[in-house]
């Protein structure tokens, strides 16, 4: 069985039951130990640390730790021929094994809390928290191919702010983001979970909606309308121009998809802005509709 498959595994179990397996393996680890004696175990004592450490937690991988740092305390004391001396020294290595142990938990845990930063950083624009333009070509591609192979319809959305320039020349950047994680918000909360919704740059977002056919007008009306009401709350006149595209069988890519949505949404920027242009792939049909 391949590394990343154990780890993809251990990552899927709950958390109280890999708590528990790190429990019992510590203390399997700590009766080992004294029955081996002299023969030293620590780096064995790492395994369930680096576990909890690294798929539970930092306050769990350091209590793990502290819990093998005091087995490794008791037997080398058990295990002291005599003597203040030489219980003096096995005490005194027992508490360099325990920083030692604990020290571990500690740069493990901040690893990973790295690597989930930078793993973040990299699939999501971090002003408003959505995925970034590289992430949601990865996910279309997948819908993509899911959608060739089950023949479902799904539909594509590309949505530009009008007047956002004006948001920034006049009140500043500050005023901008907040305009931007409005609309990031609004979008999200007016979509399903399984609909995939990015930020391309500037005030532009990608929007693609599996499964959705018939229903995209519906959709799309909503949507409009909550951002319509969302932007109404704040400063300056932000209206969006929308162009969606609905494929009644699968394109030919996701660039395709793409450039077809936003081809759209320029021809709502062109006649008038504020509107949404929906037009089917697939058959001779279309609607544009305004907002009210």
């Amino acid at each position: 069985m391949e590394l990343n498959t154990i780890i993809s595994r251990l990552a899927r179990l709950p958390k109280w039951l890999l708590l528990a397996g790190c429990l019992l393996l510590a203390f399997s680890l700590g009766v080992l130990d004294y029955i081996t004696g002299d023969f030293s175990l620590m780096m064995f004592y790492l395994l369930p640390i680096y576990l909890a450490s690294w798929f539970i937690g930092r306050g769990p991988g350091l209590a793990i730790s502290l819990l093998c740092g005091a087995e490794l305390f008791t037997t080398n004391v058990l295990h002291s021929p005599g003597g203040f001396s030489q219980l003096g020294l096995r005490a005194w290595n027992s508490l360099m094994e325990v920083f030692f142990l604990g020290f571990s938990s500690y740069l493990l845990s901040a690893l990973k809390s790295e690597l989930t930063l930078h793993k973040k950083l990299a699939f999501t624009d971090p002003l408003t928290g959505l995925l970034n333009r590289r992430s949601f070509y990865e996910l279309a591609d997948y819908e993509l191919r899911r959608t060739s192979r089950y023949e479902r319809k799904l539909t594509m959305v590309f949505i530009d702010l009008d007047n956002f320039k004006a948001i920034n020349d006049t009140f500043g950047h500050d005023r901008g983001d907040r305009v931007l994680k409005t609309v990031a918000v609004t979008i999200r909360e007016a979509l399903r979970s399984s609909d995939v919704v990015a930020r391309f740059g500037g005030d532009e977002f990608a929007v693609l909606l599996p499964e959705t056919g018939e229903e995209a007008p519906q959709a799309l009306a909503k949507l409009h309308s909550r951002l319509t009401k969302a932007l109404a709350h704040l400063e300056g006149q932000v209206t969006t121009s929308i162009g969606a595209v609905t494929f009644r069988f699968s394109p030919a890519s996701v660039e395709e998809m793409i450039n077809l949505a936003d081809r759209l949404m320029y021809e709502v920027k062109h006649g008038g802005k504020n509107q949404v242009k929906h037009v089917v792939r697939g058959e001779d049909s279309s609607s544009l509709s305004r907002a009210s």
